[in-house]
């Protein structure tokens, strides 16, 4: 998903955007407080094992990604939004 809203937004502007959302959601979620961006996305290793309520951290990260796709949908007027969740879909078990 990363790789998709990169290739139209490029690194300033998504880096920009996905740290306004990370912010936004970690202030609601603090649990989402080791997550850490850079150039490649969102880096997670540190959530991995790292809370024990495991159905509100799937609560947080939908939060996140929801937030996310919303910001994108509103920035660009929806044009990413249906390849976005494309992407999304493909990690998603049916």
């Amino acid at each position: 998903m990363w790789q998709r809203a990169h290739l139209t937004l490029g690194k300033v502007t998504l880096n920009a955007i996905a740290g306004r959302v990370l912010h936004s959601t970690g202030r609601r979620y603090p649990m989402l407080s080791p997550l850490t961006l850079d150039e490649q996305g969102l880096r997670c290793r540190e959530l991995i094992g790292g809370s024990s309520d495991q159905s509100e951290l799937e609560n947080a990260v939908r939060s996140l990604l929801v937030e996310f796709l919303a910001v994108l949908g509103s920035l660009t007027g929806g044009v990413l939004t249906p390849a976005l969740h494309a992407e999304l879909s493909k990690l998603v078990p049916a």
